[in-house]
């Protein structure tokens, strides 16, 4: 089968959403360009000069009569989108409990070192006080 490798790319929608109610967004002419065509020319031969092509859109399954699946996109479960805001709050509540632990560990570091936890004259009594934290 021939292909044109050197032809720029020419998308012309990326969803469904973006054509018509009666149109998908289907590879056309080749699997590296999209184009909203009529739902009911999905897989049906077109002749374009010397060229057949057979335009498909992934949302509407794989070609009649065969059993690849690989254009089926209506088996998976649908990924549901996050949003940006709940994931910068989540990367930002991390990084504060990570500078609050470390801040923590450096007060009780310092705490200890001023009532010199690991000298003889910290005894039972003084280091009863730090594990009890």
């Amino acid at each position: 089968m021939w292909e044109e490798v050197d032809k720029p790319t020419d998308n012309r929608c990326f969803l469904d959403i973006q054509c018509d109610p009666d149109k998908c967004c289907s590879f056309y002419p080749n699997d590296k360009n999209r184009r909203c065509i009529l739902k009911t020319d999905h897989w049906k031969s077109i002749n374009v000069g010397p060229v057949t092509i057979e335009p498909h859109c992934p949302t509407l399954g794989a070609k009649p009569g065969t059993s690849d699946t690989s254009t089926d996109t209506t088996t998976t479960d649908p990924v549901t989108p996050e949003n940006a805001k709940d994931d910068i709050a989540k990367g930002a509540l991390s990084k504060a409990k990570e500078e609050i632990e470390k801040w923590e560990a450096n007060k009780l570091a310092d705490a200890k070192k001023n009532e010199n936890y690991d000298s003889i004259t910290c005894g039972v009594g003084c280091k009863a006080i730090f594990e009890a934290n």
